[in-house]
């Protein structure tokens, strides 16, 4: 035993000493105020990677973005603007005023901007009857050449339409064939040759030895953020441009600065880095200042930052481009060893990383990383840590100088009553831990949070669904003051006013200690007395099989206070829970409709683009042949209301219907 004992304790002290040993190297120091370091060149950051190899640490590979939330109620509903020629009309479903998030479609009041499949279309929508594609932008995907494979995709884009600019995200790959000195042999070619053979056994095995396959090696795979001046709208001009390596997260943008995020993660670096022959610009993130593939550079060296006890396959690249100033630098920095979600407040974006524990329990930790913004430059600002994982965007939030974090722990699905929890943690401006609540619903993991300024609201949910409110008041002692136990839960809470909240997700069947998904589910709380939340009205719509991208995805809800109107693109089904064979099958995809207010809701209807899936109430019978039509380019994904009229997108079409009767006002098919 005591033997046993010796080596524990001499394997902990080797691992302390690989893991302080960072900052023996020459030419490595710590940045003062976080856990993260930098080096005075690209050798010193090479040897602090190769030691890196030795570390085990399991950091989530997963992120996304998040932003900052020093929000109220009236700052939410300021989705609604209105445009030049005087039409109010609704925006992107963001988290916090000022700061704008990129989408798919976007609106300044008259004319429309869409993303579908590989183009970006400006339509004038001045006229809903008889709207008229005015210009439109398109990427190739997919081109093959002698040398490889190339393309690009758009991705979302960010509407700056009182300086009329479009700042477009892209995705770009280039993949390159390997190449041999030996010719390559026409495969179809001798596949023939080998089936007239009368001997083919032996013509493929003599044929074999002279085909050579170049595999795919990839050269590059890169985010690319590209400005238009669209002045004229019929013939937008590139402004800027600016590159990143790396697959596109999300982006933001504060006033004229846009901050965009990317991962590259690069699987082989560990077999790789041992090489002698491994260079810092194979290992380490480039950017292009001109956004042409010819242009790119290795980021300087005191623009990376290390994670010592990072996984080195990560690497997490974060742009700041002035959108206004055409010839300034774009700034951009580096983290290797680390992914997470990315939280923006109008002051700092952090990276929130979850890794997980070497041990029997494998337990979860996230460390938080700070990043200064000033216009459009960035700076490292300290670090912190705390238990659990956190589930998205909106379990992060700035208010008043303080972070607070709402994580989950452990695994939900085991039957022990403890085998997970959720807590709060509220850290101060140096990142510290000042107050918490920890081990709130055992055997349970959060579904959704909502920050409002000194109130916080939390869903967990195992077979019920309880509704958490908070008092973060003091940040030093919060307290869990209501509670509210129902059916179902909410994967999204949306404030309608500082009195109510929309929550949606999912009406549920339990079975003992399981539950299952069946249909969409819409509840009004009423969260004036935080003591004593009260859920005021529920709406379920469909069954199993039902679902809506606003289960995951916020910006697909189109809020519209002013009008006490609401709504999210939705398929309604049902099916038999065991074999999933039709009951009534699917009877509507579209563009769902609530009327809220602080007393009530209700389905005001429903507008689909799809003949014979346009009852929302499963009425009308279904022919098979529309069923066809369901995930196809058919199938709406967003709304918009500009004026008088609610426009639904689709790949295929733009639909314009009147908001009060929703009769049909006009189409523009984007397909011929």
């Amino acid at each position: 035993m005591r033997r046993k004992n010796l080596f524990a304790l001499i394997i902990t002290l080797a691992a302390m000493m690989v893991l302080s040993s960072c900052t023996a190297f020459t030419g490595v120091r710590s940045d003062g105020h976080s856990d993260l370091h930098h080096a005075e060149d690209y050798d010193s950051l090479l040897k602090l990677m190769r030691a890196m190899k030795t570390n085990n640490v399991t950091y989530n590979k997963n992120f996304d973005f998040a932003l900052g939330a020093e929000e109220t109620v009236q700052e939410a509903a300021s989705a609604a603007d209105s445009g030049e020629n005087g039409r109010s009309f609704t925006g992107t479903n963001t988290q916090t005023a000022g700061v704008d998030e990129a989408d798919s479609v976007k609106t300044d009041g008259r004319f429309l901007y869409v993303m579908a499949g590989e183009k970006l279309r400006i339509i004038d929508a001045e006229q809903p009857s008889s709207m008229k594609l005015i210009s439109e932008l398109s990427w190739n995907e997919y081109i093959e050449s002698e040398n490889g494979v190339r393309g690009e995709t758009p991705m979302e884009f960010f509407l700056d339409a009182e300086n009329n600019q479009l700042i477009v995200l892209t995705q770009s790959f280039a993949n390159n064939y390997e190449v041999y000195d030996k010719p390559m042999i026409d495969i179809e070619e001798t596949s023939e040759q080998i089936e007239q053979d009368t001997s083919a056994e032996d013509a493929a095995s003599e044929t074999a030895r002279d085909i050579w396959i170049g595999p795919m090696i990839s050269e590059r795979t890169s985010v690319n953020t590209i400005i238009y001046d669209i002045s004229d709208k019929a013939n937008p001009v590139e402004f800027k441009r600016f590159a990143q390596e790396g697959s596109y997260n999300s982006a933001r943008k504060i006033d004229r600065a846009v901050y965009v995020v990317s991962q590259k993660y690069d699987y082989g670096i560990y077999s790789r880095i041992e090489e002698d022959g491994l260079t810092a610009e194979q290992a380490l993130p480039s950017i292009s200042k001109t956004g042409n593939s010819e242009d790119y550079e290795l980021l300087p060296v005191d623009a990376i930052s290390i994670l010592p006890q990072g996984n080195i396959e990560n690497q997490t690249i974060i742009s700041a481009i002035d959108t206004e100033n055409q010839t300034s630098d774009t700034e951009a920095l580096a983290i290797i060893g680390n992914s997470g979600i990315i939280y923006s407040s109008l002051n700092n974006i952090y990276i929130a990383a979850v890794r997980y524990s070497n041990d029997e329990q494998y337990k979860a930790y996230t460390d938080i990383y700070r990043f200064k913004l000033d216009a459009a430059s960035i700076t490292a600002d300290g670090s912190g840590t705390v238990n659990g994982w956190l589930l998205n965007q909106f379990s992060m939030d700035e208010h008043d100088g303080y972070l607070r974090v709402a994580v989950s722990e452990g695994a939900s699905w085991t039957q022990s009553e403890d085998s997970s929890s959720n807590s709060l943690y509220i850290l101060d401006g140096s990142l510290n831990v000042v107050g918490s609540i920890l081990d709130l619903a055992a055997g349970e993991q959060i579904k959704s949070v909502r920050f409002m300024g000194t109130r916080g609201w939390i869903v967990t949910f195992r077979t019920t669904d309880p509704l958490f409110g908070i008092d973060l008041s003091d940040p030093n002692s919060p307290q869990l003051l209501g509670e509210l136990k129902i059916p179902g839960y909410s994967s999204y809470l949306h404030p309608i006013s500082d009195n109510s909240m929309l929550g949606l997700g999912r009406d549920v069947e339990v079975d003992g200690e399981n539950a299952y998904d069946r249909g969409l589910k819409i509840s009004l709380f009423d969260i004036s007395n935080l003591n004593d939340p009260v859920e005021k009205q529920s709406i379920i719509l469909g069954g199993i099989g039902s679902w809506s991208e606003i289960l995951y995805q916020h910006k697909s809800l189109m809020a519209d206070p002013a009008n006490n109107l609401y709504g999210f693109p939705a398929l309604l089904a049902d099916y038999n829970n065991q074999e999933f064979e039709k009951i009534n099958g699917t009877w509507f995809q579209g563009l769902l409709l609530i009327n809220a207010d602080d007393n009530q809701i209700s389905v005001k209807g429903g507008i689909s683009q799809i003949e014979g899936l346009g009852d929302w109430t499963g009425q009308t019978p279904v022919a098979e042949e529309n069923e066809q039509f369901l995930y196809g380019n058919k199938s709406v994904y967003r709304g918009i209301r500009i004026g008088e009229n609610i426009f639904t997108i689709s790949f295929d079409c733009i639909q314009a219907n009147n908001m009060n009767n929703l009769s049909l006002v006009g189409k523009l098919n984007l397909t011929e």
